[in-house]
């Protein structure tokens, strides 16, 4: 096998997430700027059969930290208002099928050429706070307008796309 001494970048990403209720083939750009790949801990169990010595064994429980990235609001303001609906229709649910608000999001990780290396999926996402938009009119050049968005999910699993040499 070869070695790679390629190092990864931290601005070859692109993600991906369709709300429910919208066409698959309708990607909304979400223009993201920044996303961080959550991190996962493994509690560790406490046996209780060891006479005065608590040690810790590997547990069965992971927990997932919260997805959160930043991207920018279009113009027309699409991109930030499906998020908000998907907020909106969430609240009040009478009904019990929670996973109809839950869509599934693709963080894809390109090599330094940009094709995919890595599909990150987050299974059973869904937005949890859809954040600050910060309008100021004393700014002498226009800054576009960013807006951070945190997501729940179930968990995320990794897939490697292609061997780089």
């Amino acid at each position: 096998m070869k070695q790679n001494y390629n190092l990864a970048t931290s601005t070859n990403f692109r993600f991906e997430v369709t709300p429910p209720g919208f066409d698959p083939e309708e990607k909304i750009n979400f223009f993201i700027q920044n996303v961080d790949l959550p991190s996962i801990t493994l509690s560790p169990a406490s046996p209780s059969n060891f006479i005065n010595n608590k040690i810790a064994i590997p547990g069965d429980t992971i927990e997932y930290d919260d997805l959160i990235f930043t991207f920018l609001v279009s113009e027309d303001y699409n991109n930030y208002i499906a998020i908000y609906d998907w907020l909106q229709g969430m609240k009040n649910h009478e009904d019990e099928n929670h996973t109809k608000y839950m869509s599934d999001c693709n963080l894809h990780i390109l090599s330094n050429n940009k094709s995919p290396n890595l599909v990150i999926t987050f299974f059973g996402c869904f937005p949890t706070n859809l954040g600050n938009i910060s309008f100021d009119s004393t700014s002498i050049d226009p800054i576009p307008l960013t807006c951070p968005i945190t997501f729940k999910y179930q968990y995320f699993k990794i897939k490697k796309l292609v061997e780089i040499v």
